[in-house]
């Protein structure tokens, strides 16, 4: 049985309806809708607002009532390369989030490999960025990790585990040697992904994982946090936990922009009708 039946998700934030606009939530390697229990459960409770978003959370790990055998196919054995992965993010995002007007991806570490494999998948067929209006990735190696090029090392050499055998998203993380790196940021520069829509991206200085130079992409800015390691990122546990409110605030400023567009558009309009009179 999935995991996704057996933590308390919210499901919306705010009061209005129709919700127009989703922020779906994607989890890393070995992880699961439960990775976003405390951030979307805390989202709901802070926030006091009218406007509204629906929560959605993509689910693409395997779970078993077999403890060993979970555990060896989420974290040990061959699963899906991250392109893979990203096809199927495509089906979640037009199928879970066909309701919506806008979507804002929240991702942590692989999670967002996932998602800006699929926005290059997306733009290199239609040219666009579709719904998706924003990327927040919390602790995504976009460069790569040193861990997975040691888990790779260690397999290889130490335990003679063979090639295929080892998680292949794990050795496409690797640093430096990955090919998938290299041409997923390769695309993402060439398409000018990052002129499409708000990227953001957050790391935690303590993270021994995924650390700042594996986090950053290009010349533009990330976002820090002194306090925060590769996990607890994303869980926070005081009300204005700093990298919680990165994606809070972006949420806030986001209905209140479309408002805004809103309103001038309407001003517009009547502007054009008092023309069309005279």
């Amino acid at each position: 049985m999935p995991l996704f039946n057996k933590v308390n998700l919210p499901s919306r934030i705010g009061k209005n309806e129709p919700i127009e606009s989703c922020v779906i939530f994607v989890h890393g390697l070995a992880g699961s809708t439960k990775t976003w229990e405390a951030f979307s459960s805390h989202l709901a409770k802070q926030w006091i607002y009218d406007e509204s978003f629906g929560l959605e959370y993509d689910l693409y790990t395997i779970d078993s009532k077999i403890p060993i055998y979970g555990f060896l196919k989420r974290w040990l054995l061959a699963g899906p390369k991250i392109e893979v992965l990203a096809n199927s993010f495509n089906t979640v995002i037009n199928e879970v989030c066909k309701e919506y007007t806008n979507v804002i991806i929240v991702a942590h570490s692989m999670g967002g490999l996932v998602a800006r494999q699929y926005l290059v998948d997306l733009v290199k067929r239609t040219k666009e960025v579709g719904k998706v209006k924003g990327l927040i990735t919390y602790a995504t190696p976009h460069k790569g990790s040193n861990i997975a090029t040691l888990y790779k090392n260690i397999g290889l050499s130490y335990f003679d585990i063979p090639f295929g055998l080892l998680s292949r998203q794990v050795v496409q993380m690797c640093r430096e040697e990955s090919d998938f790196i290299r041409q997923l940021n390769m695309d993402w520069d060439a398409l000018r992904i990052d002129q499409k829509i708000d990227f953001r991206r957050v790391v935690g200085e303590r993270d021994f994982i995924v650390d700042s130079e594996s986090a950053s992409l290009g010349i533009s800015l990330y976002d820090s946090i002194s306090n925060k390691d590769h996990f607890n990122i994303i869980k926070p546990v005081v009300a204005k936990d700093p990298a919680f409110m990165i994606t809070f605030n972006y949420l806030k400023d986001f209905k209140r922009n479309l408002e805004r567009k809103a309103e001038i558009e309407e001003l517009n309009i009547l502007a054009e009708e008092e023309d069309a009179a005279d």
